[in-house]
């Protein structure tokens, strides 16, 4: 599998069975999840993970993507609704298209791998935070296209364990989602952590954190609630939810939709502008991602369903120079895209200008295109095929 082709030694993957298994989960957005074993030097033992890429990223672009880290992937209930769930707000352009990693641990070490050594002797949560910052995080960089948007995703002990990444690391991870999390152990209030992180922090950008309890943990909830109602934390923006009923298990399902809807709403709001408006064009989109940037501290990019629906809503009202610059952005952003050659090519007909080219560069770069299977390419053909015949009639 090309994803995996430059490891060095200590990120040697080892393929579940023959070589690697394909969940049986169907996505609109994401290609089915490739399960694997990643040996970490820092745990000294083999992590399940489960590793969900965007449909439309093509190996070897330079295009990048955010990275959500989901921990308890062995909860295939949890797991699979998660995934679901972005796949979801991903189709509907509620958040971008992101690398998801989910990260799977076993009952005999899952105390061991949340709990920190200052509170048990037993714990090494500090080689899991290695093995995350460490071996995870590097690999995937280096293999998937992520960028530096980091968020975490984490329930019950990792909910406790991510909350203390959170205020460890204010200026690396951009998001966490903490789900019925605790925040005391022996010589260590999480909340405490939190405060000092945030009051003294060097951040220049929002840092999100969206936790949720049931009937689990209520008076911790009542205690982050009455941290962030005592103190001003301008990089913090934190939102919790409490659902007094709710099972332990269910607070994932009750909580991610909403958290991930809050955390991506200005990265929505700011490529809805766009495609709204249509004085905003093509040359403002870099003071458009400049906006993301300070909202987020680096690029989320703009969704290529926003970028072809600008595109069309300019053909639509008839301007059609500006549409072409539209479609050329697209394809700058999404090379392998190639119906946007026949877009452009619509276009140029319209102005009385040279199209043939376009139809044949649409035709060429779908034959090579990484970004359909063979048989969408034959289907894309035999729909084009009607609109290509009328665009060279008189």
């Amino acid at each position: 599998m090309k994803i995996f082709a430059h490891f060095s030694a200590s990120f040697m993957i080892i393929f579940v069975g023959l070589s690697m298994s394909l969940s049986a989960q169907t996505f609109e957005q994401y290609q089915p999840s490739i399960d694997t074993l990643l040996n970490s030097t820092n745990l000294g033992y083999d992590k399940a993970i489960s590793i969900t890429l965007p449909r439309e990223l093509v190996p070897g672009s330079d295009h990048i993507y955010p990275l959500i880290i989901i921990f308890d992937q062995q909860n295939q209930r949890s797991f699979n609704f998660l995934l679901r769930t972005i796949d979801y707000l991903t189709s509907n352009e509620q958040m971008p298209a992101s690398v998801i990693a989910g990260i799977a641990s076993t009952m005999d070490k899952r105390y061991q791998e949340t709990q920190w050594p200052i509170s048990d002797s037993a714990g090494f949560a500090d080689k899991t935070e290695a093995f995350i910052f460490e071996e995870l995080i590097p690999m995937l960089k280096s293999t998937c296209q992520v960028g530096d948007f980091l968020l975490l995703t984490g329930h019950s002990r990792y909910g406790f364990f991510t909350s203390t990444l959170l205020a460890k690391y204010p200026e690396t991870i951009d998001a966490v989602i903490s789900l019925s999390p605790f925040f005391q152990q022996s010589n260590m209030n999480v909340l405490d952590s939190i405060n000092l992180a945030f009051s003294g922090t060097n951040v220049n950008h929002k840092v999100y954190y969206r936790f949720g309890m049931g009937r689990d943990f209520p008076k911790d909830y009542e205690a982050v609630q009455q941290l962030l109602a005592n103190h001003n934390f301008p990089m913090l923006d934190a939102k919790g939810e409490i659902f007094p009923q709710a099972d332990h298990n269910v607070t994932p399902g009750l909580i991610v939709g909403s958290a991930l809807y809050d955390i991506f709403s200005y990265w929505s709001k700011i490529q809805n502008r766009y495609i709204a408006d249509p004085e905003l064009l093509s040359g403002n989109l870099e003071e458009l991602m400049d906006s993301i940037v300070m909202q987020y501290g680096t690029k989320i990019p703009i969704s290529l369903g926003i970028l072809n629906g600008k595109g069309w809503a300019l053909y639509g009202i008839m301007k059609y120079d500006q549409a072409i610059e539209a479609w050329e952005v697209l394809l700058h952003n999404y090379p392998e895209f190639s119906e946007a050659y026949l877009y452009i090519a619509m276009a140029r007909k319209e102005l009385n200008m040279e199209f043939a080219t376009y139809v044949d560069k649409f035709r060429q770069q779908l034959k090579r295109s990484k970004f359909y299977t063979e048989e969408e390419k034959k289907q894309l053909l035999q729909e084009y095929e009607a609109d290509i015949d009328m665009l060279f009639k008189e």
